[in-house]
């Protein structure tokens, strides 16, 4: 198979109270190896406090995770 770029996402949804040192510390408990940390964005829209993470770096491999502690904008709304 021939090496390209792959990217999956995943939300994990909180009562927004998690903090960029909580979920530094419960990440290195399991193992992971933080590589870089950036600031939140100005509009949080574009991204929260993040961590780039170690996975596979042997291949170029790494997982950002991006903490947002913001309500999401929009509503279910009305189904019909």
């Amino acid at each position: 198979m021939a090496k390209g770029f792959f990217t999956q996402g995943v939300s994990l949804l909180t009562n927004g109270q998690t903090t960029i040192d909580s979920l530094k510390s419960a990440l290195r408990q399991h193992g992971f190896e933080i590589v870089k940390e950036s600031p939140a964005q100005e509009n949080w829209a574009f991204g929260g406090a993040s961590l780039i993470i170690a996975f596979r770096p042997d291949v170029n491999g790494y997982v950002s995770v991006d903490l947002v502690n913001h309500p999401w904008p929009d509503s279910m709304g009305d189904p019909k």
